[in-house]
């Protein structure tokens, strides 16, 4: 029972006379039977290694200041990193009552309702968000409770999924110096724990880890949506059964840095576990955006300690009685109220920096900035042990929690000695060490020490460090992630190498459908290559990066976003320089912006060079395409008979043993595309008969493939715009539940858009008046939003139309002219139907002015039949017969024409 005592210098003597002895007496004297009591210097000295209750401070003989003592309950199971750093400094947390009271709510609730609870946890660095966590942990009863705690890093916040396969890569006993085939037989023995052995599932769980490239043929698709949903199924049916049916708590720390394939598996999991007692608490720096506080309405924010609980704080610091008065009110006042810096900067006065008593508050300190002060001081504690700066800037620029092994390879040392090394460092408070029986692995007491060691290296010893790194890594059994990898890469000024590792990664989250991270992996290709427009080689290999960013890009933004067009310009910029296959994706991607975005002059332009270098070159899928494409193009340019041959000739030199292979790499099937849109020209030259045998025939080969976006595409012009058109109201309704469940499920954002416009149509058509406009109108809005023109002119006439019918004439006059004027700047297959509805609307809104509304709908005809359009002439002349009445020398010329267009049909 003898407490060490701290020395000037902040060391400790463990003398057996003097003091030490004398205060180990008195302490003894105030143990009851059995009880084991200790000063907070032995507690911190303990490194975390036991559970102690602080029993406050007591007045002992012969000592002037109050000592704080705590008992000693027990050994304690390896702390992870956070319970680590915490026994540096303050042996108490002080000032969170009401926020620890909070927890401890939501977690009775939790138990006694058997219900689900979430708690978001803000605060800034240092404030101690994870340190209430602990606290809670350690103060209620939870010791029987299922914990999981992830662990998010800036270093992943790009890597799918990283928290939650590095948990359970940790969970099955997996260490860092493991080789390929011991992780593989221990994830395979964790699985089966959960009785999950079946070899598609052992396979998916070998490819997360990084231990296996996939294999499409097992997984049955080689759509990324396919894969998603396997390995999301996986995961969940894992943390299901990880969880149970007991109370359990699921704490997210760092969640700022959660990359969003986990966001998204994260809120998926609380949705399915919502019947089950689980408390999930989510730890952040940032502040919950307003769109997040419904789903979130339970949130705790961590402000700054009060000058009178960051007193407390400093006092329960291990030495600062020895402190005066002025240098300890100097210390609060620095601290900003952050209890981390509180504790810092007590070290460091303890260290008789002499410099601290001089320096003054700092002033308009933003949150998140280190003072200027601190970082100082941190710096000198990290330049105090010269002997280990090479191993703390491996640390540092590391990044993330580092095994010994991995930094004996780093830094060509034996591991003795590295663990010598760190065993003095977790002695000065500067690392903590954290893992279970399987691994310790270590890193910074605090993410500030990190950041401080890391910002201050000077660029080539930045560089030196991460080669170290880089070098290990490709050493070790297990092979690095690729993002992991080309982070080093990248920060040690590899750059050709980076660039290829990020495309690498890139292109493997892609297959993930994780496209916001292969996008951020991508575009940091795209970065490193510019470190490199030097080098002769550079161009094909900024080629491969551009064209496997278009498929995020789209699947992220939309068909319609300035990403895409600039992403695809830049690329065929560059294949005018180096002549490549990448061409025709690029013009491909190209074409759909064009066409999408309205700007039809240049999507023909765009589709004829595609089908020339097509042809030049002997690339016959390229010649379907590009015929396909031109038919869309000259179709929206109001040339239909022309469009009928290009996609009859794109239909006809169909060849599936050839064409399926480029299905995925171009985005659409040919045929079911190509059909699709031909049905839709038919029916507009009003072969109607026709156009209903191939649609039946095209969405039926839609149902075989379940290409997605093939599918929508069918099911958008067959089942939406024709079905309409037709009347056919239940048909409309079966088909765009279809459309808009099929998009959900598959990411395709602007076909459910297309799903619920038609839904509306159909409500309206079926005596739903209000629900059906509310949902065609914020279908256009959403269009609109997205900057999506495609058919959008035919669909504002379908909306206008309705409106007129409710008798709102003069909004259907106003959406008519928006219609013609996106009609005046691109595609024009739906104007006749505009002046129509146009025409409509000012008959019954203005009868004044009858013959205005005759000049319109005399155009409507006339168009009509100049663009070879019996359906919708008939459509119009039906609207003539309203507007000129029965009986006039108009009606009977407008009833011979009909006739001759009704024959023209059989």
């Amino acid at each position: 029972m003898v407490s060490p005592e701290r020395t000037q210098t902040w060391r400790i003597s463990h003398s057996l006379t003097g003091e030490a002895v004398n205060l180990a007496s008195r302490i003894q004297g105030l143990a009851g039977a059995d009880a084991v009591l200790a000063s907070h210097e032995t507690v911190e000295v303990l490194e975390g290694g036991f559970e102690t209750q602080p029993i406050g401070a007591r007045r002992l003989k012969g000592f002037s200041r109050a000592i704080h003592v705590s008992e000693i309950k027990g050994p304690k199971m390896a702390a992870d990193r956070s319970s680590a750093r915490f026994q540096r400094g303050s042996t108490r947390i002080i000032g969170r009552g009401a926020e620890l009271d909070m927890i401890q709510e939501a977690w009775r609730n939790v138990q006694v309702y058997q219900s689900q609870s979430t708690l978001f946890i803000y605060g800034e660095a240092g404030v101690g968000k994870s340190r209430l966590v602990e606290e809670f942990r350690k103060s209620s009863d939870t010791a029987d409770a299922t914990y999981v705690k992830l662990n998010c890093s800036e270093i992943a916040a790009a890597i799918p999924l990283h928290p939650i396969v590095g948990f359970l890569r940790s969970s099955a006993g997996a260490m860092q110096t493991d080789s390929a085939a011991n992780v593989s037989d221990k994830t395979d023995k964790f699985l089966k724990q959960f009785g999950i052995e079946g070899d598609v599932e052992r396979h998916v769980m070998r490819s997360l880890l990084g231990l296996e490239s996939v294999d499409q043929a097992r997984l049955g698709s080689a759509q990324p949506r396919h894969r998603k949903k396997i390995e999301f199924g996986l995961l969940l049916g894992i943390f299901e059964r990880l969880l149970g049916p007991a109370p359990c708590i699921l704490f997210l720390d760092d969640v700022h840095w959660l990359d969003p394939s986990s966001r998204e598996f994260i809120e998926i999991l609380i949705e399915r576990l919502k019947g089950r007692p689980l408390l999930v608490m989510l730890a952040s720096r940032k502040k919950l955006e307003v769109s997040a506080r419904e789903r979130y309405p339970h949130s705790i924010d961590l402000e700054p300690l009060n000058f009178a609980d960051s007193h407390e704080v400093l006092s329960w610091v291990p030495g600062t009685d020895q402190l005066g008065h002025h240098t300890t009110r100097q210390i609060v006042e620095l601290s900003d109220g952050i209890p981390f810096y509180l504790e810092e900067l007590a070290i460091a006065a303890l260290e008789h920096r002499g410099h601290l008593a001089t320096r003054e508050p700092p002033k308009n300190v933003r949150r998140y900035e280190i003072p200027l002060l601190l970082a100082e001081l941190l710096s000198e504690r990290l330049d105090s042990v010269p002997s280990m700066q090479p191993l703390l800037r491996v640390m540092s620029a590391f990044g993330e929690p580092i095994s010994v092994q991995i930094l004996s390879l780093a830094l060509g040392e034996p591991p003795d000695q590295i663990q010598a090394k760190l065993a003095a460092l977790i002695h000065e408070g500067v690392v903590a060490v954290s893992g279970g029986s399987s691994e310790e692995v270590y890193d910074f007491r605090h993410a500030l020490l990190n950041r401080v060691c890391y910002g201050g290296m000077v660029h080539a010893i930045r560089h030196e460090s991460h080669r170290r790194i880089v070098s290990a890594l490709l050493s070790n059994n297990t092979p690095p992630v690729a993002e992991v990898l080309a982070h080093h890469l990248t920060g040690a000024a590899m750059y050709e190498k980076a660039a290829e590792a990020w495309l690498k990664a890139g292109t493997e989250a892609a297959r993930r459908s994780a496209n916001v991270e292969a996008i951020n992996s991508l575009s940091r290709a795209l970065d490193a290559v510019g470190q490199i427009r030097d080098s002769p080689g550079y161009i094909p290999l900024e080629l491969m990066v551009r064209a496997s960013l278009v498929g995020p890009y789209v699947a992220v933004k939309g068909f319609c976003a300035p990403e895409v067009f600039e992403c695809c310009s830049a690329g065929l910029s560059l294949c005018e320089k180096h002549p490549s296959p990448y061409v025709f994706p690029f013009l491909y991607a190209r074409f759909t912006w064009e066409i999408t975005t309205g700007h039809v002059h240049a999507a023909l332009a765009t589709a004829q060079a595609f089908l020339d270098l097509a042809a030049a070159r002997n690339y016959q899928p390229g010649e379907t395409i590009g015929n396909r494409l031109l038919g869309m193009a000259l179709f929206a340019n109001g040339q239909s008979k022309e469009a009928e041959r290009a996609l009859s000739s794109s239909i006809l030199n169909y060849n599936p043993d050839v064409d399926n292979s480029v299905t995925y790499l171009f985005g659409a099937n040919s045929k079911i595309t190509g059909q699709a849109l031909l049905s839709l020209v038919l029916f507009y030259s009003g072969r109607d008969h026709e156009a209903a045998t191939l649609g039946i025939e095209t969405l039926r080969h839609a149902d075989e493939l379940r290409h997605p976006l093939s599918t929508a595409i069918a099911i958008g012009y067959i089942g939406g715009f024709i079905a309409a058109y037709n009347g056919e109201v239940e048909n409309v309704v079966s088909q765009s539940r279809r459309l808009v469940t099929f998009s959900a499920e598959n990411s395709l954002r602007v076909f459910q858009i297309f799903g619920d416009f038609f839904l509306g149509w159909a409500s309206f058509q079926s005596g739903r008046l209000a629900s059906g406009l509310q949902l065609m109108s914020e279908a256009l809005e959403n269009l609109a939003a997205i900057g999506w023109k495609l058919s959008v002119p035919n669909m504002i006439a379908f909306y206008a139309e309705a409106c007129v019918a409710v008798g709102k004439t003069s909004e259907a006059m106003q959406l008519c002219e928006l219609a013609k004027t996106l009609v005046s700047e691109g595609e024009t297959w739906g104007e006749c139907e505009v002046l129509r509805v146009e025409a409509l609307a000012m008959h019954h809104g203005q009868p004044e002015d009858s013959l205005a509304a005759e000049r319109l709908i005399q155009r409507s005809v006339a168009l009509a039949r100049e663009r070879l359009s019996p359906t919708f002439e008939r459509r119009a002349l039906k609207t003539a017969k309203l507007i000129f009445g029965r009986e006039t020398i108009q009606d009977d010329a407008i009833e011979h024409r009909l006739l001759e267009i009704g024959n023209m049909g059989k």
